[in-house]
């Protein structure tokens, strides 16, 4: 999770993943993907695979924390995310194979009350709560909205959120 300033206010970068990748085609999600035997810790994988997808390079002293792993309900992995603070909007050049675009989201509009809603559905017969931010025309749910959803607790205290 990249946080930079923009237009002097916080905001978060997150991209659409391309419709021709086998998981999570066309979904909002963070870079980021599986640690490869040449990555020396999960950092190291998630800095590689922000290069990979969106072209930006984080210097590793960026990384300020590591929020609680994720489990994704639908593919079966377990997401370890890191936030690094950015002094600047990265420039981003994104790899078409994977990433169909950014969005460059403002935190206060996350923080809004209505822009944020959840519910229980079933998956594989069993209640789970899921959690879905609303920003322009796009949805953003599953482990990114969980992800989300406890950076925004910890780094603002939202309840909404």
């Amino acid at each position: 999770m990249m946080v930079y300033e923009k237009h002097s206010r916080p905001h978060i970068l997150l991209t659409v993943r391309s419709r021709s990748v086998p998981l999570h085609s066309g979904q909002i999600s963070f870079p980021g993907g599986a640690s490869e035997s040449r990555d020396k810790d999960l950092v190291e994988t998630a800095l590689r695979e922000c290069r990979e997808e969106i072209g930006v390079k984080v210097e590793r002293q960026k990384v300020i924390g590591q929020l609680d792993p994720v489990y994704t309900l639908t593919s079966r992995y377990t997401v370890t995310p890191f936030v690094a603070f950015l002094e600047e909007q990265p420039a981003t050049k994104l790899n078409p194979a994977e990433i169909d675009s950014v969005l460059e989201i403002p935190v206060a509009e996350l923080l809004k009350p209505e822009g944020f809603r959840e519910e229980i559905v079933k998956l594989d017969g069993i209640p789970t709560r899921q959690y879905f931010y609303i920003w322009r025309n796009h949805t953003i749910w599953g482990a990114t909205a969980r992800i989300l959803r406890r950076f925004l607790k910890i780094a603002y205290g939202s309840e909404s959120g």
